[in-house]
């Protein structure tokens, strides 16, 4: 069976089950993940080939070598042992870091754009506002694009777009979702709390705009007391978030970051999943978030402002939409939607309401063709 080598530089963290979930979805390639370090606290890949490419030196010279566009040797070593068909790498970052090592290996390689790397502006990339390294992340990354054995992949449509504008060839990138597990995100009526709750599971970070939540909230909470916020997630904004909530005594409940079964299970217990995303300064913005595709799975409400929440009609029909950093139109979204769930409506049921097309087995598939095509023609 083919290998296909699933590369990230830590592997892998807590937010990032999508890549995890998307290589054990493989069914016609056998997938090796190789990053170069663990994070303090991640996924558990034991049940897939896993390399950790790792030595008591490599935390301070790979950023060197990263620096200097030098490639890592002992990545090499790994990759050549390997002997994979294809190196599919996530992030646009992970990919001009690890260029330098694997450009003469003449193996096909597919880059999957998420987000940030691709929607934050080439302006602030060469400022050096992401780290004085990745000034030259721009020209580095259109460079590895005219590359014959360099292949990209959009999580969706806007992120494809975006990449064009970007300057990545069109004949060069194509959409791919990358799907969940729809026998795993379920609804679960049985567990449904009798008190309405709020989810909101991301970074707190400026994107994910956890502030503008809880300030919407203190008008939901004032209007319906009995409604509590869930908030899972780590992050620079997080101690800002708990002292909003402390000084107007809000109930919020601060879970930290959390792994996927508690995240399934705050989701199947919750009456709305709210992702108030804005377009951060840099410029980075959502794709298509997977939080936001659990959630229609799970039959719960979504509430939202994220880009990429309009990519489809499906998704679009099942979910309220505001527009981005407005505060009141968040507050009046959740209270109506609080006060006329649409899961009680004509337009959803308490079955699964995810589109077949964002399937884990049908994205992996998908996924599968596209490295059978890239093999065939490095063939």
């Amino acid at each position: 069976m083919k290998k296909v080598i699933i590369y990230r530089s830590t592997m892998l963290p807590l937010s990032e089950t999508f890549i995890l979930s998307q290589a054990s979805a493989l069914k016609g390639w056998t997938p090796v993940l190789l990053g170069l370090r663990k994070p303090n606290r991640g996924l558990d890949t034991k049940n897939l080939q896993t390399i950790i490419s790792e030595n008591l030196l490599s935390r301070y010279i790979d950023p060197l070598l990263f620096w200097l566009k030098l490639p890592i040797s002992r990545v090499r070593r790994s990759i050549l042992n390997i002997n994979p068909d294809i190196i599919h790498i996530h992030f646009g970052t992970d990919a001009v870091d690890i260029w330098p090592t694997i450009e003469n290996l003449n193996i096909p390689t597919i880059i999957t754009l998420h987000g940030f790397d691709i929607r934050t502006h080439k302006e602030w990339w060469k400022s050096g506002r992401n780290g004085l390294r990745r000034k030259s992340y721009p020209e580095r990354l259109i460079n590895m694009a005219n590359s014959d054995n360099v292949q990209f992949l959009a999580v969706s449509d806007s992120i494809r777009h975006r990449a064009i504008e970007f300057g990545i060839p069109k004949n060069k990138i194509r959409t791919s979702y990358l799907g969940i597990d729809e026998q795993y995100f379920r609804p679960n009526t049985s567990d449904k709390s009798q008190e309405q709750s709020i989810l909101f599971v991301g970074r707190f970070v400026e994107k994910k705009a956890p502030i503008i939540l809880l300030k919407a909230f203190k008008t939901v909470a004032q209007k319906l007391p009995n409604t509590r916020l869930v908030m899972i997630g780590d992050g620079p904004l997080k101690s800002k978030a708990q002292n909003i909530a402390n000084t107007f005594s809000l109930p919020v409940s601060f879970l930290g970051a959390c792994d996927q079964k508690e995240v399934l299970k705050n989701l199947q217990r919750s009456s709305i999943f709210c992702l108030p995303s804005i377009t951060a300064e840099s410029g980075d913005a959502e794709g298509l978030p997977i939080s936001i595709l659990e959630a229609q799975a799970c039959a719960v409400d979504v509430v939202t402002s994220a880009k990429g929440a309009e990519e489809t009609d499906s998704i679009i029909s099942r979910t309220v939409v505001f527009p981005e950093g407005d505060e009141e139109a968040l507050a009046d979204a959740l209270i109506e939607l609080l006060r006329n769930p649409i899961r009680n409506s004509s337009i959803s049921s308490e079955s699964n309401n995810l589109p077949e097309s964002f399937y884990i087995k049908n994205s992996a598939k998908n996924l599968e063709n596209i490295y059978n095509q890239n093999y065939q023609n490095n063939g």
